[in-house]
């Protein structure tokens, strides 16, 4: 927009071609530029045009003089990932300061860019980085002057050692929520739903060694306090009850009343999260104002950002969760209870929610969950996602639209992905397949997994060596106590969630672990 995009694209490309020394060299330049000037040109049609601007500027400088390291990123208050950033920004080995026009900073810890709080992130780089935090703070200002932004103050959050490096961030207790670091939290309580018996046990002290790894880890994020929500026959304590936070809740009995199970003991969520909000552990034990409901096999990432509002929660959005998926079964059924149109490709968790709207849903989720069981065509229909239907469906009946977030967690199955770092959670409802290694979670519904061999290199993807490396850290961590902490004469029956692979269960235990 304007003359400012050309003039300096034009300027990076005569630069950029004058210092190659040769013609091959010189058209590899060319196409660098090309792409740049597109992503330039994306930007303005989408009014971005302070985005496209500075980049291009300081690039003119790393064109013409090769020290430089820093970008200036003009957000005017929008969010950007960080992916979308390495995208655009990868041929830049360069330290990068997010900063919006308003002269306000934006925080990458949560791996969005958000407006508001204090934040430098430094990437890798093959030249020499600043070596200190004022170094850094001099190149920055200079960038800014040339993109014509003002320059606030810097707050430095890259860890390490090194003249100007802050070291780890207090406790959030110690820092308080009037501190610069922390005073951009929306807190919420993390809620994890678990049935009793060894399957759900061991995926829960899983879980939690993450939650608390990840909440020393980023004290400052909107992580809050954890309870696991555990529903049991008669409420009966279990061996985990001095290791983890938790309120019991009474599993649904066997048939079909209005508190009966229907043969589905997924319905002990909405079961019991009716029960926790009718207790006084909801407004004693969880003090958020948010919550944030995860289950047993869930292994945090990062700490997702809570950008719920009352009236909207955040949720993620499952392919197979749409009348889309398969018109001709689901569509007319969906559409008896409310427009397909308008139903949001969600369920009950991951969310997070204001408390608030969760106690208002509550009942109707119920209500739901009992008339899709007993309705023979929505029950064929839905199978295994019936309650995640009931979720949806009273949603939307309520007039409730969710943020739907494709990135709250991963759910990669056979040989993996290749890139989680813009995802929070990592879901591993899936079998993994690599070459003869094998993973499922299946095949340990009365046993504990033993510690996982690595996989094929060569074959395996970055996802599937994250995950064996999460689950091996937390067996580690726990030593000689990695056994079944249940109590004598306890069952080992409880709610499991099977594979919901083509979106529907699945029972069968088709993978191995190569075991130790």
């Amino acid at each position: 927009r304007g003359s400012a995009v050309p003039r300096a694209a034009h300027r990076v490309g005569r630069r950029m071609a004058a210092s190659t020394p040769n013609k091959k060299a010189r058209l590899t330049a060319e196409h660098a530029y090309c792409m740049l000037l597109g992503l330039v040109l994306l930007a303005g049609a989408f009014h971005l045009h302070e985005v496209g601007i500075t980049i291009l500027l300081p690039l003119e400088q790393s064109a013409g003089h090769r020290g430089a390291r820093a970008v200036q990123l003009a957000m005017a208050n929008r969010s950007l990932s960080r992916g979308t950033l390495t995208a655009a920004c990868g041929m830049i080995t360069s330290c990068v300061a997010c900063i919006s026009s308003s002269a306000h900073h934006c925080t990458w810890e949560a791996g969005r860019c958000v407006p508001g709080t204090p934040a430098v992130m430094t990437c890798p780089s093959s030249g020499r980085r600043p070596s200190t935090a004022n170094e850094l703070t001099v190149r920055l200002a200079r960038a800014a002057a040339d993109a014509g932004l003002p320059m606030p103050q810097l707050q430095v959050l890259q860890s390490g050692a090194g003249e100007g490096s802050p070291g780890p961030r207090p406790p959030a207790i110690e820092v308080g929520a009037s501190h610069s670091q922390c005073a951009r939290r929306k807190p919420y309580h993390v809620v994890l739903t678990a049935a009793s018996g060894v399957y759900q046990e061991w995926q829960t002290r899983i879980a939690y060694y993450h939650y608390r790894k990840l909440k020393e880890r980023a004290p400052c994020s909107d992580l809050g306090g954890f309870t696991r929500l555990l529903s049991t026959p008669d409420g009966a304590p279990d061996g985990l009850m001095a290791q983890i936070p938790t309120v019991l809740t009474k599993q649904l009995a066997n048939g079909n009343c209005d508190t009966c199970d229907h043969g589905f003991v997924v319905m002990n969520r909405p079961w019991s999260l009716k029960q926790l909000a009718a207790s006084p552990d909801w407004s004693t034990r969880l003090a958020e104002d948010y919550l944030f409901i995860m289950e047993t096999d869930h292994l945090l990432l990062r700490a997702p950002p809570n950008t719920a509002t009352p009236a909207s929660p955040v949720a993620f959005g499952f392919y197979y969760m749409t009348y889309k998926y398969d018109p001709a079964k689901l569509k007319p059924v969906v559409e008896r209870w409310h427009d397909p149109d308008q139903v949001d490709p969600i369920g009950p968790s991951p969310l997070i929610i204001h408390k608030a709207q969760l106690a208002e849903l509550l009942d109707p989720f119920w209500s739901l969950c009992l008339q899709l069981k007993r309705d023979p065509q929505a029950n064929a229909a839905f199978g295994w996602v019936l309650e995640m239907w009931a979720w949806a469906l009273a949603a939307a009946r309520a007039g409730v639209k969710h943020q739907v977030h494709r990135t709250f967690q991963a759910e990669p199955g056979g040989v993996g992905i290749d890139e989680l770092s813009m995802y929070n959670i990592y879901h591993y409802t899936f079998d993994l397949d690599v070459a003869q290694w094998a993973w499922s979670k299946r095949r340990f519904m009365t046993s504990y997994p033993p510690r996982l061999t690595d996989p094929p290199d060569r074959r395996s993807r970055a996802s599937v060596r994250t995950f064996v490396s999460m689950i091996n850290e937390a067996i580690d961590s726990f030593g000689d106590g990695w056994r079944p902490a249940l109590k004598p004469g306890q069952g080992e029956g409880g709610s499991l969630r099977p594979s919901r692979a083509g979106g529907r269960g699945e029972r069968e235990t088709s993978a191995v672990v190569d075991e130790q």
